[in-house]
């Protein structure tokens, strides 16, 4: 998988969960940086963090056959597929 995949993948994420995902990995913040930076609580940064992550991994594995053989896959709500 490219890195423009990904990126792709990044920018489909709702922009809360966007915008913490890149502060946090990409950019290198703290969680409490980011709290601080966007007025929410450290729980709400990790929580949106974790959430990211899940659904970053849940678009890897549909896009990709080999890793949905290998990993079960965990969809989401309906209304966020």
């Amino acid at each position: 998988m490219s890195a423009e995949e990904i990126l792709n993948m990044v920018r489909r994420l709702s922009p809360a969960y966007r915008t913490v995902f890149t502060l946090f990995v990409i950019d290198g913040y703290t969680h409490r940086e980011i709290a601080e930076k966007l007025g929410v609580t450290e729980g709400t940064s990790k929580s949106n963090l974790q959430d990211a992550r899940k659904r970053l991994q849940s678009m890897i594995l549909r896009s990709n056959t080999i890793y949905n053989t290998a990993y079960e896959l965990k969809t989401l709500p309906a209304d966020e597929n």
